[in-house]
């Protein structure tokens, strides 16, 4: 709970009668009153962990099957590969995968070559492949997850 409250301050002086060579005396008075309470709302929002099966929300996978065969192609599919200078076309590829089951689209991630995940790119049930992609290099990855009214599978990666 937090209390609200106006503070008011009175100060006297009598110098009426000043003499140099005494102290002036001066009186203060502090006044507090309570004007408004007010109550603090609690936070129901969760914050979201990393989970160690790479599933965001944390951990559940009520949803779809996950896909499976998650592969990248191009012409540096490696994505342990060094694109050589000036060559950045190289370092460009689709990702490419096999229904697990039936779900209402997938999810591609992109994890950057310090493990983060970013926000993930959605694609229609009908694909089983999205590019191009600039995947991180040397060490970024690609996964692919399915998804439904019920959740989301285990992000399945690539490499």
């Amino acid at each position: 709970m937090l209390l609200l409250a106006s503070v008011s301050l009175f100060a006297a002086c009598d110098d009426d009668e000043a003499d140099p060579t005494e102290t002036p005396t001066v009186t203060t008075t502090a006044t507090v009153e309570p004007t408004e309470t007010a109550t603090e709302a609690p936070t129901d929002t969760p914050i979201e962990e990393p989970t160690e099966t790479g599933t965001p929300g944390g951990g559940d996978t009520t949803g779809p099957a996950a896909p499976t065969s998650v592969s990248l192609s191009g012409e540096l599919p490696d994505t342990s590969a060094t694109v050589p200078p000036g060559s950045g076309e190289l370092g460009r590829v689709t990702v490419e995968w096999e229904a697990g089951g039936e779900a209402d689209g997938y999810r591609v991630y992109l994890e950057d070559c310090d493990g983060a995940v970013g926000e993930a790119i959605e694609v229609e049930a009908t694909e089983t492949q999205h590019g191009p992609l600039q995947p991180c290099r040397p060490g970024g990855n690609v996964g692919v997850a399915a998804f439904d009214a019920s959740g989301e599978s285990e992000i399945v990666w690539a490499q």
